[in-house]
């Protein structure tokens, strides 16, 4: 699932100005200019399918439509929506599970499994409006989230209050936090998508611009990435440059110095044009173990970070499924999934829960349990979990 550049908040009043009307709903007008500075590549793929597109782009026709015919479901921000029907987190069910809506902006908060599975179309018990669209982390007792218009917003768990904002360099580019990833010092790492930028907020993270910003060499667009080492993020995203889109990972050294920062090609996951490749999210367990997820329907193990060749895999079965992101489970026995399923009547978002470890043939369902959280023409980019130790 391939999402443009937007040149303003989803959820504020000034996008209703760039609603147009189409049969079955309204669908956004995002900007189609490309991006700016060096390192960035085109902020739409205009060739892949042999179509231009200026909205959200998914490998499935059927997942396109819905999208683009999606109803518009919420313009504010701020206000914080407790659901009295949605089931409350009781002893058995520890921790918190953290989705990022980016068609409403809404941060979703879910209760976490504990002992017990998560019941298959769980509500949000609570939902935080227009905060969020991206990204998101945690560490510690830290919440990054990545918010449509270029900002990072930082919250104190469990209680939710908002510490801080931060902010890309390239925003009014219309870049966004895709990407967000703690390392084990507290530093967090953001990539500026559709851009080839990856910044750095040492710790303690402190608001406003970065302490350290790079263009990446190898991929032209950055989607995610990991930080399971004290020196070194692997950046996962596509090169433009390249005959046919590929899609990679690579090492960045050095960023929190901010000095003799290097990078470098780690590993190739197929190419967009090719049908092969599409970042779907990474993650690290604690102990190391480095997952890559392919948005056409594999997730990897790929060994001890930063990764190298493919340790297992299995399938989740990309028709009519696309997870776009995945996030280490409290246990770190699972990985939570942001899975787009285009097979109803109509556009749904699940979180998913697969197995960790060694995988093999079909990705076997999670300790936490899943899919959950069903909800209707909704689009997570973003899931993340507390606690968690984990990135």
């Amino acid at each position: 699932m391939r999402i443009s550049q937007w040149t303003g908040t989803l959820g504020a009043a000034a996008a209703i100005a760039l609603l147009a009307g189409c049969s079955g709903g309204s669908q956004y007008a995002p900007s189609a200019t490309g991006g700016t500075g060096a390192g960035t590549g085109p902020s739409t793929m205009s060739t892949l399918h042999g179509a231009t597109r200026t909205a959200p782009l998914f490998a499935s026709r059927q997942a396109q439509d819905f999208f683009n015919h999606r109803p518009i479901v919420n313009l504010e921000r701020g206000r914080v929506i407790v659901d009295p029907a949605a089931a409350k987190c009781k002893a058995k069910r520890k921790g918190l599970v953290f989705a990022s809506s980016n068609i409403t902006e809404d941060l979703l908060v879910y209760c976490g499994p504990g002992k017990l599975k998560v019941p298959s179309g769980e509500k949000a018990f609570k939902t935080l409006t227009g905060v969020a669209g991206w990204g998101i982390a945690v560490h510690g007792t830290q919440l990054a989230v990545g918010q449509t218009g270029g900002n990072i917003n930082i919250y104190s768990l469990p209680a939710l209050t908002l510490q801080k904002t931060l902010t890309l360099p390239h925003a009014a580019s219309g870049f966004n936090a895709y990407g967000l990833a703690y390392d084990p010092s507290g530093g967090l790492y953001a990539t500026e998508w559709p851009g080839g930028f990856v910044d750095y907020w040492k710790t303690p993270v402190s608001g406003g611009s970065p302490n350290c910003s790079v263009s990446t060499t190898t991929n032209t667009e950055d989607y995610y990435v990991a930080a399971h080492g004290s020196n070194s993020v692997v950046v996962y995203g596509a090169d433009a440059n390249s005959t046919d889109f590929s899609v990679n990972t690579e090492g960045i050294t050095n960023m929190p110095s901010c000095s003799g920062m290097t990078d470098a090609l780690i590993q190739n996951f197929g190419a967009l044009d090719a049908a092969t490749g599409f970042p779907g999210g990474e993650v690290s367990t604690a102990s190391g173990t480095l997952y890559v997820n392919n948005q056409y329907g594999t997730l990897y193990n790929v060994g001890t970070y930063p990764g190298g060749a493919v340790s297992s895999s299995c399938s989740w079965g990309f028709n009519p499924n696309d997870v776009t992101n995945i996030s280490m489970a409290s246990n770190q026995n699972s990985i939570w999934g942001s899975n787009i399923n285009f097979g109803g009547a109509t556009l749904e978002t699940y979180l998913e829960s697969f197995a960790a470890g060694s995988l093999s043939g079909t990705c076997a369902t999670g300790a936490a349990g899943g899919p959950t959280a069903q909800n209707a023409n909704d689009e997570f980019l973003g899931v993340a979990a507390f606690k968690n130790a984990g990135n």
